[in-house]
């Protein structure tokens, strides 16, 4: 690595070197002389001359990604596909910056080589900085400063972990009309409004932002979730117009002059930027440096700090939140050739997929990767030269390249990392790692939120304090039924990216006597947990949902919609308004809209049952407002076919509609309400149930034993089958249109 350069010192002026008022005629001459002179036009030049620079940070100190992250930087991580660092790179690139300073804490060795061999040195000036010493980003800054590299004002510090599309030069422009206002403001902080509840916000923090309503800058910055409250001070409440907000999401994005890295060396109890150097100086009102925000608008930007954000934002990429960052736009990686076609699904060249296999939307399939028979994949990513055996389930997942997955499986919610193998049988479950090379043997089923891995306590470690060593220099356990080679569970215990609540007490290390912190505002709640998009149902036990007060709610108040004939607006918004406070997904809100409306349906007889079914969902607008509106995928639509299963497997209801659930599902599929993807992601569903009894590996309920029933009916089958030529119709008409194309 090259030596950085030097920082350039100005050369005082002392014209003569003299006492005053020796040799006057010389000095006079020389002030004559010196409109002549240009000392002062070099530094207007070099400053119009001056490069953008950007400090990328490649380490975030956390343990989220672990056990991944001992064997490979977190910045190197795939993300749709792409290493996460690409995307931050190319954000730069894109917004004029021309110096790239990489400081690389953990496997310093493997982002230098990475960089060494991209493509990005012949489109920017990239140097990787690395120091085993550094345990934190204020040790980051701080020796970055003692390098005296960083020039240009203001520069750009940013997470490598952050994916943007924002037009970052109108955000340095307001930050240099700020500086002018304000000689004290020496960042700018890129903020986002999102809910409280969306994926990309981390569960580990409960962000509080308090902004002056006038100038946005930033007086309060708390987001210890620890904490159930936030205390104001009193003087601060003096005078001003605040605003305080749970909303905002910090995309790690920060416009910076250059006293910034000097706040950091002046102050060695500087370890976090966030938590430390940010929630200090904006409530040091006497003393501190001031801090503004800049929301974006219609922009996108955010930072991958666990798992659960990992998802989210795979998702904003590929459906196209990000643009111009998605899969077929050939920015990030010039060997891709990535095709979109409908529902956001993008394959490579040398994808093969069986004309039985069901990819429903949001699924990224790269190069060389091979789908079996009957198989479903969905909200997914696969990387390269992947084989997915016969009757395997995907969703919600992410499949790294040269995984082998064989025959009936089920991965939901899960990383699948480079190398691993899963076994034909195995299920693997929400919050799961498998990773690099990892094997999991036939049948296993793992519990939520295992993480397996093959590093061994052997992994060369930087000794910090910062980096908790009793994760890994514990004695690790075999899996079951695995051999030591196969890999070992690495244990769940101390996530932080795992379900968190806000501490209920209030009292921890806050004083309660201190008459300058003695307004103090209640944080909500936290989210509970990562959400699944699709309601934990248990549908291959064929259990019905449980019900809730959010689900009995929903139920009585479609009802009596219907019932009433009351217009289908308020409802939805009422509906929608429920979804957010009790923090549930579409489809959860479509399986209990359904509910209510076959409430409507007489458990007389089948004909009339089947005609009111039809007239609900064909002719009565409320009913058929609701259910399409809300339904926003083939995954929302099954949850509509489920309610109509739970509904005639009542046991008031099977014996006299259990022959007939074909006619129910055709009412639905008939008018657009759900479809062929819908239809046969549930019959392949139970075709997976039937084969799990079948194998031995599940012990049938009654429920179970009825939904068989059911299904092999032959009214079912001929329905199914229309269903499956239907899709087939549609697939070749796609190809054909890829063709002409």
């Amino acid at each position: 690595m090259s030596a950085p350069p030097k920082k350039e010192k100005q050369q005082q002026n002392n014209p003569a070197g003299k006492k005053g008022g020796q040799n006057q005629p010389k000095q006079q001459q020389q002030q004559q002389q010196k409109p002549k002179q240009t000392k002062a036009q070099p530094s207007e030049d070099v400053k119009r001359e001056q490069k953008l620079q950007a400090i990328i940070l490649a380490d975030s100190f956390s343990k989220t990604f672990r056990p991944v992250t001992l064997e490979c930087p977190k910045v190197l991580l795939p993300l749709a596909n792409v290493p996460m660092l690409d995307y931050t790179i190319e954000f730069l690139s894109q917004n004029g910056v021309e110096e790239i300073f990489i400081f690389c804490v953990w496997h310093a060795d493997q982002v230098e080589e990475y960089i060494r061999n991209s493509r990005w040195n012949d489109i920017v000036t990239i140097q990787c900085i690395s120091s085993s010493s550094c345990s934190s980003a204020g040790d980051a800054l701080r020796e970055i400063d003692g390098m005296n590299v960083i020039r240009s004002d203001p520069f750009i510090l940013i997470s490598g972990d952050v994916v943007a599309n924002i037009n970052l030069q109108k955000a340095i422009a307001y930050h240099k009309k700020k500086r002018q206002e304000d000689s004290s403001n020496i960042m700018t902080l890129t903020l986002r409004k999102v809910q409280k509840t969306t994926g990309t916000k981390p569960l580990s923090e409960d962000l509080v932002i308090g902004m002056n309503k006038k100038t946005s800058q930033i007086v309060l910055f708390d987001d210890n979730i620890s904490k159930s409250k936030v205390q104001i001070p009193i003087p601060l409440l003096k005078g001003n117009e605040l605003s305080f907000t749970t909303e905002y999401l910090d995309c790690n994005v920060d416009i910076c002059s250059p006293e910034l890295i000097l706040q950091f060396s002046d102050n060695f109890d500087y370890r976090d930027i966030r938590r430390d150097f940010i929630h200090n100086e904006v409530t040091n009102f006497a003393l501190g440096k001031h801090i503004y925000g800049y929301v974006l608008e219609n922009e996108y930007a955010a930072r991958v700090q666990d798992p659960r954000s990992y998802h989210a934002i795979s998702r904003d990429i590929v459906t196209r939140w990000v643009y111009p960052l998605v899969p077929d736009v050939q920015l990030l990686q010039s060997d891709t050739t990535y095709v979109q076609s409908k529902r956001h699904v993008y394959k490579e060249q040398g994808v093969k997929v069986s004309r039985s296999a069901n990819i429903i939307e949001e699924v990224v399939i790269g190069r060389s990767s091979v789908i079996g028979d009957e198989s479903t994949v969905t909200r997914s990513t696969i990387g390269r030269n992947v084989r997915v055996g016969n009757h395997v389930t995907i969703r919600e997942s992410h499949i790294w390249n040269n995984v082998t997955i064989e025959d009936n499986v089920f991965i939901s919610e899960a990383i699948i990392c480079d190398g691993a193998v899963i076994k034909s049988g195995a299920v693997i479950p929400r919050g799961s790692i498998i990773s690099f090379g990892v094997v999991v043997e036939a049948g296993t089923q793992l519990k939520d939120y295992t993480r397996m891995t093959k590093a061994k306590e052997e992994v060369n470690l930087i000794a910090s304090p910062a980096l908790d060593r009793s994760l890994w220099t514990r004695a690790p356990e075999p899996v079951e039924d695995g051999s030591e080679d196969d890999g070992y569970d690495y244990g769940d215990e101390d996530d932080d990216w795992k379900p968190q609540t806000a501490a209920t007490d209030a009292s921890g290390d806050e004083d309660e006597d201190d008459s300058d912190h003695d307004s103090p505002i209640d944080r909500k709640q936290a989210t509970k947990g990562p959400r699944s998009p699709v309601p934990q149902r248990g549908s291959a036990r064929g259990q019905t949902p449980q019900v809730d007060k959010f689900h009995e709610h929903v139920v009585d108040l479609v009802s009596a919609a219907i019932s009433e004939n009351q217009p289908a607006t308020a409802t939805l918004m009422e509906i929608k308004g429920l979804k957010f406070s009790h923090n549930k997904s579409f489809a959860e809100c479509v399986r209990s809209t359904m509910a209510g409306a076959l409430t409507q349906v007489p458990s007389t007889s089948v004909k009339e049952a089947v005609l009111k079914l039809k007239s609900l969902v064909a002719e009565d607008e409320t009913a058929n407002t609701l259910l399409s509106s809300l339904s926003q995928s083939p995954q929302d639509e099954l949850e509509m076919i489920t309610a109509v299963e739970d509904f005639v497997l009542q046991s008031n209801n099977y014996s006299l509609f259990g022959t007939s659930l074909a006619f129910f599902i055709r009412s639905l599929y008939d008018e657009d309400l759900v479809s062929e993807d819908a239809v046969l992601l549930w019959s392949s569903n139970v075709q997976k149930l039937a084969a799990a009894i079948e194998n031995g590996s599940l012990v049938p309920s009654e429920v179970d034993k009825q939904r068989l029933v059911m299904f092999e009916h032959p009214l079912m089958k001929q329905f199914l089958e229309s269903v499956e030529e239907d899709s087939e119709e549609e697939d070749d008409e796609d190809d054909e249109d890829e063709e002409d194309d």
